[in-house]
């Protein structure tokens, strides 16, 4: 018995009807994505992760590199209209080299403090460097709940980034 297309159809090429130089450009293309999206990765600065479960900091230790702030945030405020809720302010770099890919984390809370909503974006000035301040502007819909919010600062790629906050207005 001889064999046909449609006796054996798991045979077939699903993507017989595209040319096979079409197919080679498509998988070079994915292969140079994937190696720029994991140099940028690498590339990232390492960043200290801030969590509550870290162990308790002795007061005879002194500061290291990593303690020190990367960011000083300046002022910050939200307000609402339009459907939607913002959170704007000004961060500076205050480390002594470029920071890439850092965003604001915007939470809205309650009056009371219960979580409401976030959302993230990425600083107005991408690097941001040395001593510069860039704007930032954090817009999520609008519920009539919010009330208080509380911004935040991390990189793209994951890993907070250590934040003065004490001299925000």
């Amino acid at each position: 018995m001889e064999t046909t297309k449609s006796d054996k159809p798991w045979k077939d090429d699903i993507f017989s009807f595209i040319p096979k130089k079409a197919r080679k450009a498509g998988a070079i293309i994915i292969f140079i994505i994937l190696i720029v999206a994991l140099y940028n990765y690498i590339s990232m600065p390492n960043a200290p992760v801030n969590s509550n479960r870290s162990a308790p900091v002795t007061p005879a230790v002194a500061a290291t590199e990593s303690d020190k702030p990367l960011l000083e945030l300046l002022s910050f405020h939200c307000s609402s209209g339009y459907g939607f809720f913002e959170i704007t302010g000004e961060v500076k770099n205050v480390s002594d080299h470029s920071l890439k890919d850092v965003m604001a984390e915007g939470t809205a809370r309650t009056a009371s403090g219960q979580f409401v909503n976030s959302s993230e974006a990425l600083l107005t000035y991408n690097p941001i460097l040395p001593g510069q301040t860039s704007p930032f502007k954090v817009m999520m819909t609008n519920n009539p709940e919010m009330e208080k919010c509380a911004v935040g600062f991390k990189y793209l790629f994951g890993g907070q980034v250590n934040t003065d906050m004490s001299k925000a207005k």
